[in-house]
C-alpha cells in the first residue's frame, strides 16, 4: 500500500471527497493531489501529514506506515510517544494559562490598591 492509495481508501470510508480533504486540512488542491495520486518526489511536510490524518481520523503514524517509513512493529511505540508529546503539550498549556492567570490576579490587586476597585473572585 502507498501513502496515496491508503489515504484514497479512507476517503471512501468517510464518504469525503479529495477537495474537501484539502480544504480541511489546509492544503493546497495541486498539493494534495500530488499526495494522494503519489505523484509527489518528496515527503509531505510533518505539519501537512498532522492535519490530514487529523481530517481523516487516523494517526499520523498510520499515514507514515502506509508511506513505508514506519513499521507497523513500530507503531505501537510510536503512538505512545505520539500521546506523550500531546500530553506534554497540555501540561505546558496549563502551565502557560496558570502563568497568566497569577499574572491577571497581580494585576487585579494592584487596580484594587490604586484605585480603591474592590475585585471578588465570583465565589460569592
Amino acid at each position: 500500500m502507498t501513502l496515496g492509495s491508503f489515504i484514497r481508501q479512507r476517503l471512501a470510508e468517510l464518504g469525503m471527497q479529495q477537495t474537501a480533504l484539502a480544504l480541511d486540512a489546509d492544503v493546497h488542491a495541486t498539493t494534495m493531489s500530488g499526495i494522494v495520486n503519489d505523484k509527489r518526489k518528496s515527503f509531505p511536510d510533518p505539519d501537512v501529514l498532522r492535519r490530514v490524518a487529523e481530517v481523516l481520523q487516523v494517526s499520523p503514524a498510520d499515514l507514515l506506515i502506509a508511506a513505508g517509513y514506519l513499521d507497523p512493529d513500530d507503531a505501537t511505540r510510536f503512538r505512545e510517544m505520539h500521546e506523550t508529546a500531546v500530553v506534554h503539550d497540555v501540561a505546558r498549556g496549563l502551565e502557560e494559562a496558570e502563568r497568566q492567570i497569577a499574572t491577571a490576579r497581580r494585576r487585579l490587586r494592584e487596580l484594587q490598591d490604586e484605585r480603591g476597585v474592590v475585585v471578588t473572585d465570583g465565589r460569592g
